[in-house]
């Protein structure tokens, strides 16, 4: 939004010094160049006492503000302004003027001079420059506002003490002046906004301090380079702002980054159009889209860095059920790999069903994958270990039941022959005992 101005009172714009010559005041060019909305000049011109200050009050809607000191010896001598909303046209600042001349002509309610002499030329002479100067005019004639004694403090008067006719006949003026004033412009139709007029007046003043005969294409031109400098500076902060604003990093994608992208340039690029000078604009929209590319780039130096972020927190995450399970030993017992391969791709599913990865999901993972390879390879080696260790087990187990067996075998063998044996010796004492049975018998 267009910024307003609220002046307290007048200022002084540019000073006619004795020792320096004119002079821009610096405190009436910072509150132009806080005013980013078309100004409507009303610039008056004329003799001391003349009633241009009470005319310019009441353009302003106020009583009080231009006095009669801003053109008295007392006060500085100059143009002042007074910069406030306009009336009857919203989103411009009207500027009121007042420029004051020393003459010795007084052609303000007094007798009409007839003839050709001097005087009368003299009279005669500021209708004459009006004529020239300005060939589109509507003359208004005011009657005296109040009795002669009561024009010192005109500005103190209040209105029932003021003349009726007087009081509608400035109405009359201000309504017209309110209604038909346009904005300032240029050669080419370019608008003036009130940061632009303070740059104007420090280019014709630089021109008259130089010694040369200010030109309004001149200045025009030093005035381009000005605003299409400010322009260039108003649209990059316009693209930073709308990116900042619209960018919800991560995004899913670099295009759809990139597609917000084209759209912010877009706009400020005709934000920049609308501010820019046509005087050498290819030169400095070149290095307004320099810029805006540069900026670009930190946005998908941003995106890629705030994904990568939020990818490696959410593996993380998912990656504690495993490193408690590796904690508790869940994959060094035997035939415990497929238990680890389970759970591995149980995080992988959970891990791309997550939103708000961005575009450095599928990165992150791969490096992730590629870290846990060697948790993979320890857990296969692990399982190889106790494979062989179970192998080398149950061949000594089966070493041992082949020499439990052999030894049961011959074990039973050396058993048998033992009764044999045992027979035998049982045996021949009973044969011996059979031979001498006979002599028994006799």
């Amino acid at each position: 939004m267009a910024s307003e101005v609220h002046m307290p009172e007048p200022v002084c714009l540019i000073e006619n010094t004795q020792t320096n010559g004119l002079v821009v005041h610096q405190e009436a060019l910072q509150v132009l160049s806080e005013i980013t909305q078309p100004v409507v000049v009303v610039g008056i011109t004329g003799l001391y006492h003349t009633g241009k200050s009470y005319l310019m009050n009441r353009l302003a809607c106020q009583r009080k503000g231009f006095s009669l000191g801003s053109g008295l010896q007392s006060h500085t001598k100059g143009i002042w302004m007074w910069c406030v909303p306009h009336p009857c046209q919203p989103g411009h600042t009207l500027v009121p003027s007042d420029v004051p001349v020393t003459c010795p002509v007084n052609c303000s309610m007094s007798s009409y001079p007839t003839g050709n002499s001097p005087e009368v030329q003299r009279y005669n002479q500021p209708r004459e420059c009006i004529r020239q100067l300005f060939p589109n005019r509507k003359c208004f004639v005011f009657d005296q506002p109040a009795h002669k004694r009561d024009l010192v403090r005109l500005e103190e008067l209040q209105d029932h003490e003021i003349d009726p006719e007087f009081q509608q006949q400035v109405e009359k003026f201000c309504r017209h002046i309110w209604e038909n004033s346009s904005p300032k412009t240029i050669p080419g139709g370019r608008i003036i906004t009130g940061t632009l007029l303070g740059k104007l007046a420090e280019a014709y003043v630089e021109a008259i301090q130089s010694g040369a005969v200010p030109c309004l294409e001149s200045a025009v031109l030093a005035l381009a380079k000005i605003a299409n400098a400010a322009a260039v500076e108003e649209a990059v902060k316009l693209y930073q702002d709308l990116m900042e604003e619209r960018a919800k990093l991560p995004t899913e994608t670099v295009q759809e980054l990139l597609d917000l992208h084209s759209q912010c340039e877009r706009e400020a690029l005709e934000h920049f159009q609308t501010q820019a000078f046509e005087d050498d604009i290819r030169h400095i929209q070149a290095d307004l889209i320099r810029r805006v590319e540069e900026i670009k780039e930190t946005f998908c130096t941003a995106n890629e860095k705030v994904s990568r972020l939020n990818c490696e927190a959410a593996l993380w995450d998912l990656f504690q059920d495993i490193d408690r399970n590796i904690s508790a030993g869940v994959y060094s017992v035997p035939g415990s790999y497929h238990v680890f391969k389970q759970d591995q791709q149980a995080l992988l599913e959970k891990y791309r069903k997550l939103p708000g990865k961005g575009v450095k999901a599928d990165a992150v993972l791969l490096e992730f994958l590629q870290r846990i390879e060697a948790l993979e390879k320890i857990i296969v080696n692990t399982q190889l270990s106790l494979a062989e260790k179970d192998k080398e087990l149950k061949s000594a187990r089966e070493q041992y039941v082949r020499a439990q067996n052999e030894w049961e075998a011959r074990w039973k063998k050396m058993n048998t022959m033992f009764i044999v044996l045992n027979v035998s010796f049982m045996v021949f004492p009973f044969m011996k005992g059979l031979k001498s049975l006979p002599r028994l018998l006799k």
